[in-house]
């Protein structure tokens, strides 16, 4: 999600998101809705005190990217903040469908060597900040998988392979 603000925001967009009260990993003092503000998010709804669907409702937003896959979140919610006929695009909810008022999408891809080159290119220019929860030994990949299939990371999780 981090990073899907920051891209949109490099094309452009007006990026609302969702984000909690809780603290980034390795970030002292800082929320994850502080962060996603840090990163250029216009809105950030906190979700766990807030329903972003009555937050943002009437905003007539052209696109949901969705990182979390609950249900409801296409079937009752997005329909009040999209554009009728706009799309809600899935990384986490392979099972939904498209209705009258939304276009629904599962977003898989294969990165090509130019798309990461550009990406490595922001990363280095500091126009992409990459933020990681935590660094494993490769001893711990166990430990990695657990932690990333948990779906409780701020971050990316990265194993060292030496």
């Amino acid at each position: 999600g981090m990073l899907a603000v920051q891209l949109a925001k490099s094309v452009g967009a007006f990026v609302a998101c969702t984000a909690s009260g809780k603290p980034m990993p390795g970030e002292v003092g800082v929320t994850k809705i502080e962060m996603c503000k840090r990163l250029g998010a216009d809105v950030v709804v906190d979700y766990q005190n807030e329903d972003w669907s009555e937050t943002l409702k009437g905003g007539e937003y052209d696109l949901i990217y969705d990182c979390v896959g609950i249900p409801e979140d296409l079937t009752e919610k997005a329909g009040k903040v999209l554009k009728k006929g706009a799309k809600f695009v899935s990384i986490a909810n392979f099972a939904g469908k498209s209705t009258e008022d939304v276009n629904y999408e599962v977003f898989l891809t294969i990165p090509t060597a130019t798309d990461l080159a550009k990406m490595a290119a922001m990363v280095a220019e500091g126009k992409l900040v990459v933020p990681v929860d935590t660094v494993f030994e490769f001893a711990q990949v166990k430990e990695a998988l657990k932690k990333s299939l948990s779906a409780t990371s701020s971050g990316k999780l990265i194993v060292k392979v030496d």
